[in-house]
């Protein structure tokens, strides 16, 4: 699997938003999209899942076009785990992993998608909760719940908007481990995220950008001190720990 964006632009009302945004990426790699507030990190993880559309640009799927391809085949080829909190429905753990088999047929499972799910929710260990309500369970149980749906999709990449941002330490630890997991049964991962160093600690790619633009692109060493106090407006310190950075925050640059 191979996922390139060209000369991606988007705006909303005529304010850019993004402005030629290009990269790509290979079967299996991590890449985390990072930046400020308002910098286009949720609007660029949009486009690449066609539910915006760009007004410049291409988004290609083993050279395939994206814009070219079924909503049924999206679906099929892109999973997608919105920010906490903004999804819950009155369903079961299971039920709600099995809605990620839709794409692959009618709506009434048969016996490949029930063994599916089964399989999804064993690997992610919600095992215990699998029949609890999705709104009675914690906010960790319930991400993890969101990404087996989108793992029971079997797709080719998963899309991930701030997964950790409502978690504690332990829970951001448990998520980030699964999705990392699933790089290496060849799942391509883009995810955004404003932590650094779940960034740095977890990330083979990282996209840095800045009022819509590409700041900086590479792997983790792009996490530098003079280009984070150019983007975000702080000085820090680097520590470097098992050959990846630690960031350490300093103080604002006024």
């Amino acid at each position: 699997m191979k996922l390139e964006i060209a000369g991606l632009q988007f705006s909303y009302n005529s304010i850019p938003v993004l402005d030629d945004v290009d990269f790509e990426l290979k079967k299996g790699e991590m890449l985390t999209i990072i930046g400020p507030n308002a910098s286009g990190k949720t609007t660029l993880l949009k486009c690449i899942n066609n539910i915006l559309n760009p007004q410049k640009g291409s988004i290609l799927i083993d050279e395939e076009l994206l814009n070219t391809l079924s909503m049924r085949e999206i679906a099929r080829r892109i999973g997608h785990v919105p920010q906490p909190g903004t999804e819950s429905f009155p369903t079961t753990v299971f039920d709600t992993v099995l809605m990620g088999r839709k794409p692959h047929g009618a709506w009434k499972p048969n016996r490949k998608d029930l063994e599916k799910v089964s399989k999804t929710i064993e690997k992610l260990g919600l095992e215990g909760i699998a029949m609890r309500n999705i709104k009675e369970i914690s906010g960790g149980q319930k991400q993890k719940a969101l990404i087996a749906r989108a793992l029971a999709q079997n797709p080719e990449i998963l899309l991930l908007d701030e997964p950790t941002s409502s978690l504690d330490l332990k829970h951001q630890l448990d998520v980030l481990d699964v999705v990392k997991k699933q790089t290496r049964n060849g799942i391509t991962v883009v995810m955004t995220m404003h932590d650094l160093n779940l960034a740095a600690r977890y990330s083979s790619k990282i996209l840095m950008l800045s009022d819509g633009k590409i700041y900086d692109a590479g792997d983790v060493d792009i996490l530098n001190s003079k280009n984070i106090e150019s983007v975000f407006g702080v000085k820090v310190d680097i520590v470097q720990r098992s050959g990846r950075p630690i960031i350490i925050p300093e103080e604002a640059v006024v």
